[in-house]
């Protein structure tokens, strides 16, 4: 199998194309409602996105506050926490007599973490709860629910591990709709995984734990493995994609996960001599591996250019593309994939966040 993914990866090199990437719109910082408060050293600064049928939320974890933008950078629905944040200016507030296309809504909120929005517009935010509510499971804090919102941003409650009013989650790694806007949430503790699959309504449909000592074969020597990504395979629940880094050396592995099923190897990682793929996302069956160790180095002034390959779900490649980066000494925020198939991320810097997506989609289009 290894040979055969070297050798279509071969031939796949002459077909390598450059996407550009583009610009959607910037947001300063600052504390109105259609700004950003940046934290430095806080994970992703502090911003959190989710980008949906050409929408983008996005989510100000440090003021708590979560907001809908058009792919023009019109913000369409504020929802904020009063306490952190100036009552909002050109939006109005729900009411019996109000129409309008622009919402705020103010409600008491914890601290925010993770978005992500199912194609009926609803939306689920991570929230953390006080520590009085915190649970405990085989030793591990669970300190984390759900919050669900509907497309006008009214407050749908919460959906806990086990569904409405169940017990918390512990610390979210991966939060993700499905093309069938079923939710995907793998979370993380110091020695498991955890994913979890749920229906659009809510009901728990699958769970399964993963340490890394479930995926190693029989005939596995030494060095160790990490697990480094848990997807959603595109078959839906109760299948999984684990991506799986031997130690040292940064191979990576693609395992498949049937319920409870033992793990199986599927396939390697694509290869690079210079740095190694990872597993950035899936849409429509197909996988997306980016190098990210082939940039420029901190501090440099050039562009940079970073390989993606997206391959099948048996990973066949079928197309290899550059994706272009500008100023590099700024901090990006993690690249993700929507369910269309475009890539998007943010770069933030101290004076603004810019958002941006490469039309990957029309790669998968031509394969």
């Amino acid at each position: 199998m290894a040979l055969a993914v070297a050798l279509a990866a071969a031939g796949c090199a002459e077909r390598t194309s450059q996407v550009t990437r583009q610009e959607l719109f910037s947001l300063s910082v600052g504390p109105l409602e259609d700004q950003v408060h940046v934290v430095p050293g806080y994970e992703q600064a502090g911003v959190w996105l989710s980008l949906n049928d050409g929408l983008l939320h996005v989510v100000n974890a440090p003021v708590r506050k979560v907001m809908r933008f058009s792919s023009f950078g019109d913000l369409l629905l504020l929802l904020y926490d009063p306490r952190l944040n100036p009552r909002p200016v050109g939006l109005a507030e729900p009411g019996a007599d109000s129409v309008t296309t622009r919402l705020a809504r103010s409600l008491p909120l914890g601290p925010l973490g993770r978005v992500a929005v199912d194609s009926q517009g609803t939306m689920y935010v991570q929230e953390r709860l006080a520590p009085d509510d915190w649970e405990q499971e085989g030793g591990v804090n669970r300190s984390h629910v759900l919050r669900r919102f509907d497309r006008t941003g009214a407050d749908l409650g919460y959906l806990g591990r086990e569904g409405v009013s169940g017990t918390p989650f512990g610390r979210v790694q991966r939060l993700l709709v499905t093309e069938r806007d079923e939710l995907f949430v793998v979370t993380r503790d110091a020695d498991s995984w955890q994913a979890f699959w749920f229906d659009a309504r809510g009901g728990l449909r699958f769970r399964r734990r993963l340490s890394a000592g479930d995926l190693r074969s029989a005939d596995d020597v030494p060095p160790p493995v990490e697990i480094e990504s848990v997807l959603a395979d595109g078959r839906g629940p109760p299948h999984l994609l684990v991506e799986t880094v031997a130690l040292p050396g940064g191979r990576a592995d693609i395992w498949r996960v049937t319920g409870e099923d033992e793990p199986r190897r599927a396939f390697p990682a694509p290869h690079s001599p210079h740095a190694p793929f990872r597993l950035i996302g899936s849409a429509r069956g197909r996988l997306f591996f980016a190098s990210h160790g082939s940039a420029a180095e901190a501090g440099s002034t050039e562009s940079r250019r970073v390989p993606l390959t997206i391959t099948d779900g048996e990973g066949r490649p079928l197309a290899q593309a550059e994706l272009s980066l500008q100023d590099p000494a700024l901090q990006f925020s993690e690249l993700q994939v929507a369910t269309d198939g475009v890539l998007y991320g943010a770069r933030i810097g101290p004076e603004r966040v810019d958002f941006f997506w490469w039309r990957t989609d029309l790669l998968m289009q031509r394969r």
